[in-house]
């Protein structure tokens, strides 16, 4: 997969531009005939972290200078034969990132002192701390996603949050590279944490189509949604093409953030476009199944709550039934309560048809369903609900990807 495309895309979070604070996303890719490289990393936004920003820059840096150094000097098969093989020289290289990172963050620090100024929003203890030059990388903190390819293998390094995503040349689709169960709401593990090494989690990725990272402003934008995301960006490479995508996805990033996680965004992605249009049709169904759960899903989760509501009114109508018999005078309560019990009692019954109907035809979904690719894609601006995604793709556009 070393010679597949690469390509790197962000933009200022619209929060970020609304309150006049940096960027704090960094990203970069690379390719030459011997390797190619993607790499993203996001600064912590928390006061303490001050200079995030630059952190997640250096942290990017660091990673592209020892990965190309290291993919120069040791692409011997004997360094990645076995697991245990993989697992040693992925720890040290790891390892020499967080190094050299360290040593960058020393640099700038030594070249630009913490200044009063700079630090009187953050907590005091801290900024006593840093002028004291003590813990300096904790104002640097950032999260480092990096994945590689060279000589037809593929791995991936990781800490913090955001994800890595893998489309295989079957066609299917999921996150190589195990999740840290330490990053959850807004706590992440860092390169700047002190067990740093142990944190860093890493894979090879066999057999890939694409991958994909991307900071946690676009999973936030997307949820549950991720992996239709990133299948319609390959839908759209193998219909548009590939620099077409790319060009569009520059535009839509300032776009997604506004209408979704509101916070800074990056994505970097490895693509091999040959392998791309052997898996064409399986793309499509995949596609068409995830629109087909996406709105099972939310039937689902509506009739959980319509079920809770005639329960309710049941209860309600009940009671008022009672006090009638008891000679008050609740008739025009009843009325009107029977009516929403009514209503609601169509709508469950709708929903729960519509449940049955989904079910079936996920369950005889098959290959020959998706031989028109377009007719069948799901957009990935118009995601569900608990994304706040609702903007419209420009009118050239709108012919191409469909609401879920």
């Amino acid at each position: 997969m070393n010679l597949a495309n690469v390509f790197h895309v962000f933009a200022r979070g619209y929060s970020h531009i609304k309150d006049n604070t940096v960027c704090q996303d960094a990203s970069w890719s690379d390719q030459n005939e011997k390797r190619s490289i993607i790499i993203v990393a996001d600064g912590h936004g928390n006061k303490r972290y001050c200079r995030s920003d630059k952190g997640s820059q250096l942290a990017v840096n660091c990673a592209a200078q020892v990965i190309d150094e290291f993919l120069e000097e040791n692409t011997e098969k004997s360094l990645f034969e076995t697991e245990k093989q993989c697992n040693d020289t992925l720890t040290k290289l790891c390892n020499c990132i967080i190094a050299k990172w360290h040593a960058a963050v020393k640099k700038e620090t030594d070249e630009n002192p913490f200044t009063e100024e700079e630090l009187k929003e953050v907590p005091e203890t801290y900024a006593e701390e840093y002028l004291n030059g003590d813990r300096i990388e904790k104002a640097y903190g950032t999260t480092l996603i990096a994945v590689f390819a060279f000589d037809e293998r593929c791995f991936g390094i990781h800490i913090g949050d955001g994800k890595c995503v893998a489309v295989y040349d079957d066609g299917s689709i999921d996150e190589p590279i195990p999740w840290d169960e330490n990053c959850a709401f807004n706590v992440t593990t860092s390169i700047c944490d002190e067990e740093a090494s142990k944190e860093f989690r890493f894979a090879e990725i066999h057999n890939p189509a694409a991958v994909f990272i991307g900071t946690d402003g676009i999973d936030d934008s997307y949820g549950t949604s991720l992996y239709s995301f990133y299948l319609n960006v390959i839908n759209m490479m193998q219909t548009r093409g590939y620099e077409d995508t790319i060009g569009y996805l520059r535009e839509y990033m300032s776009k997604l953030s506004e209408n979704g996680s509101h916070d800074d965004v990056s994505l970097a992605g490895i693509v091999d476009t040959d392998k791309l249009e052997d898996i064409r049709e399986t793309v499509a169904l995949r596609i068409k199944q995830y629109a087909i759960e996406n709105e099972l899903s939310k039937a689902e989760s509506k009739v959980q709550d319509l079920n809770f509501a005639v329960a309710k009114s049941e209860r309600i109508l009940r009671n008022l039934e009672e006090e009638t018999s008891e000679n008050a005078d609740n008739s025009e309560k009843i009325q009107t309560m029977q009516e929403q019990y009514e209503k609601l009692s169509a709508e469950l019954e709708e929903h729960q048809d519509k449940i049955r109907k989904l079910k079936y035809e996920l369950e005889h979904l098959t290959d020959e369903e998706s031989d028109n690719t377009e007719q069948i894609t799901e957009t990935w601006e118009d995601t569900d609900g608990s994304t706040g995604i609702d903007s419209k793709m420009p009118q050239q556009q709108e012919d191409f990807w469909h609401t879920c």
